[in-house]
């Protein structure tokens, strides 16, 4: 099930999600923009920081009934490759992030 959107502390942000394996994934694309990040800088950053199971591949619902094959990134992992960032945009972000609930 793919949901938009949540309220954060004083910022809400859209980002799509699937609830998948008891665990919250977001969409890597719209992480990305909300973070400032090209997306080279964002496959680059989760290659080289994430191991395989906290990120992946999602058939996300698009309109008209048609689904797109998106990456996706597991909440807690994205927050824990955001800590320690110097970003105004990423801190902002990742205080959301850490926000939502633990499990969907």
């Amino acid at each position: 099930m793919a949901t938009e959107g949540s309220e954060g502390l004083r910022k809400a942000y859209r980002v799509r999600s699937v609830a998948a394996q008891g665990h919250l994934w977001l969409i890597e694309q719209d992480a990305g923009e909300h973070i400032g990040w090209h997306p080279d800088t964002a496959r680059h950053r989760r290659q080289e920081a994430l191991s395989e199971d906290a990120w992946g591949y999602g058939l996300i619902p698009i309109g008209k009934g048609g689904h797109l094959m998106m990456t996706v990134v597991e909440r807690e992992a994205l927050s824990e490759l955001l800590k320690g960032t110097r970003e105004r945009q990423a801190r902002a972000f990742n205080r959301w992030l850490d926000s939502l609930a633990p499990e969907a």
